[in-house]
């Protein structure tokens, strides 16, 4: 066990912070790292070559705090970032934290001490909202994890991935460094999390889920995945497919075709609620990529079947394919009250 304030042993952790144009909230997010009760980190900010403001912020954090170590290089996007802190990294364990987002002040130390008490590979801890409406400031510190908090074998691990019910990140946990050995990023390529994730979880002997909360996940409407472009839906649907093909390559290893089936009803819930988000959009090439999605859609149905699927799914489907209009006008109200209502069922589930 370690401690802020005690001789015992304490390893290094490499906190990789990719940066690109986020001047605004990018203060925030390293004052939440160089603020951290665990001291000995190694904090590598990966300056993605941001032009407003926030190469001079990178500057100025860096020269007053001797953890950091910057690194400026041409836009890439956000994996080339990431790839580039994950080949510049010397710690024994590794976080990630995205430049909009604030880790809480125990966020290291608390998942570094389960990581070595619990004797595992990597540690999964909950994230809050953290949402800017009106210059007003929103900050929901509330878990719904679908996972009782313990150890989890690789195995466990990964059909809890193939059911949906570990987030789709990598900044919402810490992890030995050899895990990310011969592993890197895509690309040029959005939705790159979903893309990772599995890969990652199966190179884990064990993880630690634990239902604390360390890190406050900011909502903003200029995000990456909230850009919409025709790109991104191909980067969406070749991730889906690459997470459905793994999921099948694991039979019967790890899954059932029977839990490959659920995994496919999920991801068909996925794209309808996808479609009805890019449906609601404009941005050019948008019939073009619509038209991707429906195929998309068509095809996952033809190997689940609509009417092996919840009421929910069923209803979506059926307005997408009868009714698009409305779901362009009423796709956000209709979509916060599906959160809302997924969330009451997961806090009765409990």
């Amino acid at each position: 066990m370690i401690s802020s304030n005690n001789d015992t042993y304490k390893p290094k952790v490499s906190v990789i912070i990719p940066v690109y144009n986020v001047k605004q909230y990018l203060a925030e997010a390293l004052d939440s790292v160089i603020n951290q009760t665990y001291k000995n980190l190694e904090i590598i900010v990966v300056d993605d070559g941001s032009n407003d403001g926030s190469e001079i912020i990178c500057e100025e954090f860096a020269q007053k705090d001797s953890r950091i170590k910057l690194i400026h290089r041409e836009n890439g996007g956000l994996s080339t970032a990431r790839n580039t802190g994950l080949d510049s990294m010397t710690g024994e364990y590794v976080a990630f934290l995205d430049s909009d987002d604030v880790f809480l002040t125990e966020a290291i130390e608390k998942s570094l001490n389960a990581l070595l008490s619990n004797d595992v590979d990597c540690v999964n801890f909950q994230h809050g909202i953290y949402r800017t409406i009106s210059n007003k400031i929103f900050k929901n510190k509330k878990t719904y994890s679908l996972i009782p908090e313990g150890i989890y074998t690789r195995l466990e691990a990964l059909e809890l991935v193939a059911n949906y019910k570990v987030t789709f990140a990598v900044w919402n946990k810490l992890y030995k460094r050899e895990i990310w050995d011969n592993i890197r990023y895509p690309e040029g390529r959005v939705y790159e999390d979903l893309y990772m994730l599995f890969k990652i979880i199966d190179k884990v002997k064990n993880i630690y889920f634990m239902n604390d909360i360390l890190l406050l996940y900011r909502i903003r409407p200029d995000s990456i995945t909230n850009t919409y472009s025709i790109e991104n839906i191909k980067n969406l649907l070749d991730s889906l497919s690459v997470f459905e093909n793994f999921v099948e390559s694991k039979i019967p290893e790890i899954f059932s075709k029977g839990q490959l089936q659920e995994t496919q009803k999920k991801i068909l819930t996925d794209l309808l609620i996808y479609y009805a988000k890019f449906l609601s959009k404009s941005f050019a090439d948008k019939s073009e990529g619509l038209k991707l999605m429906k195929e998309k859609i068509n095809n996952m149905e033809q190997k689940v079947k609509i009417k092996n699927c919840i009421p929910e799914v069923k209803l979506t489907y059926y307005m997408i394919f009868n009714y698009p209009i409305i779901i362009s006008l009423f796709f956000k109200p209709c979509y916060l009250i599906y959160e809302c209502i997924k969330k009451n069922i997961r806090f009765f589930e409990k």
